[in-house]
């Protein structure tokens, strides 16, 4: 046992108990006079005019300098710790900490074999004056057995342990281990790691760092997997992007074994019944692409399941999955009389983009500049052109409409001069509307903004900029505003560097403006392939339409408030959520686990699906899928060193050498507090003894010049 000191500098402190005793010492008092009317009559004696002082109460001194003391050293914020490293005769000399790869890329037979008897070797390796322990990792770090130079007990633990269905995550283990090499003071230790080392394990790996005198060794497992197919994913694909109006899961399949594989059976199961099953043969290395069918409920949610042949990787058969019902997306069209938003023409074009929109379906509402009442409660997003804004009736409603939340999609067609633009005034748009251009034949190209559209399963088979390459603008108008005012919220350009659609907020809503509309005189837009595909995204943009993953991995958060507003009857969520409601998660396992009250995020983990009921009964549960990280099963190794490359040494303080151990507590034990109890305690002692000893002597405590007499 040793006592260490955090701030021994404080001690420096307690030279200033020895002030007040040294100024009480040498401080002559200065007696007054006292007034007498003779001295004649008084015999004259001999008087000293200094006297040595002395210490009335020593004891009663010590008591406060103790106390001082106490107060001092607890300050200096004291440990008791039992030294670890302060020498070869106490420290063990070997401390060895064996991390174990137990991630589902180790699950093959062969391969977990290997794993174990590289750990075995390490065991048997131990001599009398070495110790092990054993930390096994996948998504996070456990210490499955701590030091012990035992080879029948760390056996014993080795044959308990089993591959996971988790991912891998060094680091975690790493830290793990530096830290209980610290606590053992070793002059020698080091660190075994036992894993396979997969690229993708690199590709999300930080660096690390480990201090100087570890030494690190790796042991690559490289047994082979012959046979191994494994879902990567799955993609819904809406109804008319498959070609046959039925929706469709786009299922990836790859080989990432070293065997062909023919006539695999892949089935999927919905809501726990089987629905398709189809085959595919896979060569080495080969990845597909298989579509099947799935009805998808309109008003709640569905557990889907895909699960292939078994085969030496079982963690990546499975795939979970839920499907989500997307709400249809109400679309008013602020029409002026009977022409269409942006053209002057019936709005043909726009109704059959609409009317072909599948995720979300899209549900057109008329709205006339003349409607009288509010008709905008019943829509998310307007498309309206300049023309119906002249009214300004209309354009106020419209303004009021975006204010509260609402989203419009505004047109420019007015080819006017810019002084008479029923824009020119209308907070929707981000600056005034400048003159209209017109370009030389065949026209100007556009190009979307990075970023835009994002990524979004629904439209993973459309490639939307290549879809407008062939798109020719003859016209366009533009906007008199700052470049850098607009720079951020630009969705698209033209060639010219011009804007075409320009996004703005108002109030709790947001319009985009497009500056040029999508039929003649102004472009071809309507004509080419790529303006349904564009529209969807526009208004999907605005009314922020999200997809909802069908999957996660462990450690992803979902938003249960915004799961729920994908449901016809879940509206009841938000606000219960918001008035502190509590939730229960049903996990795959079968365990359960509450929620704070008002908590609308939920953090996975566990590999199946989970449910999310209120604790008060009421609206739909929600369900979740979970799958484990799909990059585990690509089964790609890397080198050891480049593992090795990716670790930083960190000296060791005041340049201790190479090899010998930090003197380190193990089991610290703060005695601040008990020191500032202990100088209280004594305070209120002295404070006692002063009080006692004042009453004993009241003579002394009087002032001079002032005398009793007794009857």
């Amino acid at each position: 046992m040793a006592l260490a000191l955090t701030s021994p500098w404080i001690l420096f402190t307690l030279t200033a108990l020895a002030v007040p005793v040294i100024v009480h010492l040498v401080h002559r008092r200065e007696r007054g006079g006292l007034a007498f009317p003779s001295l004649m009559f008084i015999k004259r004696m001999p008087f000293r005019a200094r006297r040595r002082k002395t210490l009335r109460n020593p004891l009663l001194l010590a008591l406060r300098c103790l106390a001082l003391t106490l107060l001092v050293v607890a300050f200096t914020g004291p440990e008791l710790a039992e030294e670890t490293g302060d020498g070869a005769a106490t420290a063990p000399v070997r401390d060895t900490v064996l991390l174990l790869d137990r991630s589902y890329s180790m699950s093959p037979t062969a391969r977990w074999r290997e794993a174990v008897a590289a750990a075995e070797t390490e065991i048997d390796a131990l001599t009398g004056d070495e110790r092990l322990a054993i930390v096994t990792f996948d998504e996070t770090a456990t210490l499955a057995s701590p030091f012990s130079s035992d080879r029948a007990t760390l056996r014993a633990v080795l044959s308990q342990l089993r591959p996971s269905h988790g991912g891998t995550r060094p680091a975690a283990a790493l830290g793990l281990a530096e830290r209980l090499l610290h606590e053992s003071g070793a002059t020698q230790p080091a660190i075994v790691v036992v894993s396979d080392f997969q690229r993708s394990v690199l590709t999300r790996l930080d660096r690390l760092y480990l201090d100087t005198p570890i030494d690190i060794e790796l042991r690559p497992v490289t047994a082979a997997v012959t046979a191994n197919a494994a879902i990567l994913g799955a993609t819904l694909v809406p109804a008319g992007h498959a070609g046959d109006g039925a929706e469709t899961l786009a299922v990836r399949i790859r080989n990432t074994g070293t065997t062909d594989l023919a006539s695999v059976n892949v089935a999927l199961e919905t809501d726990g019944r089987p629905r398709t099953r189809r085959t595919v043969d896979l060569a080495p290395g080969e990845e597909r692409t298989i579509s099947m069918p799935v009805i998808a409920a309109a008003d709640r949610q569905i557990a889907a399941r895909i699960v292939l042949d078994a085969d030496d990787l079982p963690a990546d058969d499975v795939y979970d999955l839920v499907i989500t019902p997307a709400p249809p997306l109400r679309v008013g069209l602020l029409r002026d009389s009977a022409t269409a938003p942006g053209s002057g023409e019936p709005p043909v074009y726009l109704e059959r983009a609409l009317a072909a929109a599948t995720h979300p379906p899209m549900t057109v509402t008329g709205w006339a500049r003349d409607a009288t009442g509010d008709t905008t409660a019943d829509i998310d997003v307007l498309i309206a052109d300049d023309l119906a804004l002249r009214n300004t009736g209309t354009r106020q409603r419209v303004a009021r409409f975006v204010e509260r939340g609402g989203a419009v999609l505004m047109i420019m067609t007015d080819t006017d001069s810019a002084a008479r633009h029923p824009a020119s005034d209308s907070p929707l748009v981000p600056g005034r509307p400048g003159p209209v251009r017109r370009h030389p034949a065949p026209g100007i190209g556009v190009v979307l903004a990075p970023g835009f559209p994002p990524a979004s399963p629904p439209q993973a088979e459309v490639n939307l900029a290549g879809a407008l390459t062939g798109v020719r603008f003859r016209l366009s108008r533009t906007l008199d505003v700052n470049h850098d005012d607009i720079d951020g919220p630009v969705l698209a350009r033209f060639e010219t560097g011009e804007p075409w659609l320009v996004e703005h907020a108002h109030g709790r809503g947001r319009s985009v403006v497009m500056t040029a509309g999508h039929t003649a005189p102004w472009s071809d837009l309507a004509l080419e392939p790529g303006f349904v595909p564009l529209l969807h995204e526009l208004l999907r943009h605005l009314a922020r339409r999200a997809d909802v993953a069908l999957a996660h991995t462990p450690g992803d958060v979902a938003n249960l408030r915004r799961l729920a507003t994908r449901l016809p009857n879940g509206a009841d969520w938000a606000p219960f959520l918001a008035g502190g409601g509590a939730a229960v998660v049903e996990l795959p396992g079968g365990g359960r686990t509450g929620l704070p009250p008002g908590e609308h995020l939920l953090r996975v983990g566990e590999r199946g699906i989970h449910e999310v009921h209120r604790r008060d009964g009421g609206a739909p549960s929600l369900m979740l899928a979970v799958n484990t990280d799909r990059r585990e099963s690509l089964l790609t190794a890397a080198r050891p060193d480049e593992l090795r490359e990716r670790i930083t040494r960190r000296p060791l303080p005041g340049g201790t050498p190479t090899g010998v151990a930090v003197a380190t507590a193990g089991a610290a034990t703060p005695l601040g507090w008990y020191l500032l109890g202990a100088a209280a305690a004594l305070l209120l002692l002295e404070s006692l003894a002063a009080n006692r000893l004042t009453r004993r002597s009241p003579m002394e405590a009087r002032p001079l010049g002032r005398r009793t007499t007794t009857p």
